[in-house]
């Protein structure tokens, strides 16, 4: 919201649903997500493809997450590999860090000057026909059945 009135409609809107608004500060980049999965052989996390995330709209909203079509895809991540390596290791380092178990994704923004900024952590990915983590894996040779499969091996260890 660049304009001032946008954010007092938009302050005054969110008001209505509660007594307190969170504002971020926008950061301009690229919009990235990392799947991970526990390895169920070595009972370590590792990272599956980076996701690089175009909304056909300005920003990436509910619509463009959940609509068939409404975001363009590209795995791997069209960035460089250094980029590439530091977003996947943030989201091990993540799921790691939180103690997270199984299958998370990691969200993050690219910024300016190979910045990475982690936005959120996805505990429970979806597993739709628009969801990230069955994508990214089916790009390592993980089909859909496959990854239900080591997900519920990692539940049962």
């Amino acid at each position: 919201m660049q304009k001032r009135d946008d954010l007092q409609k938009a302050l005054k809107l969110a008001f209505k649903y509660g007594n307190s608004v969170i504002i971020e500060k926008y950061i301009e980049g690229l919009e990235l997500s990392v799947p991970v999965l526990d390895d169920p052989l070595k009972w370590v996390p590792r990272a599956l493809p980076v996701i690089e995330i175009i909304p056909k709209d300005e920003f990436y909203t509910y619509e463009s997450k959940y609509l068939p079509g409404a975001s363009k895809h590209i795995i791997p991540a069209a960035i460089s590999k250094l980029l590439y390596k530091k977003a996947q290791d943030i989201a091990v380092k993540v799921h790691t860090v939180l103690n997270c178990k199984g299958a998370t994704r990691v969200d993050m923004i690219a910024g300016k000057n190979n910045n990475i900024y982690t936005l959120e952590i996805n505990t429970i990915p979806g597993m739709t026909k628009t969801s990230l983590l069955p994508e990214s894996a089916k790009k390592v040779g993980i089909n859909f059945t496959k990854l239900l499969e080591l997900m519920l091996k990692d539940v049962l260890r």
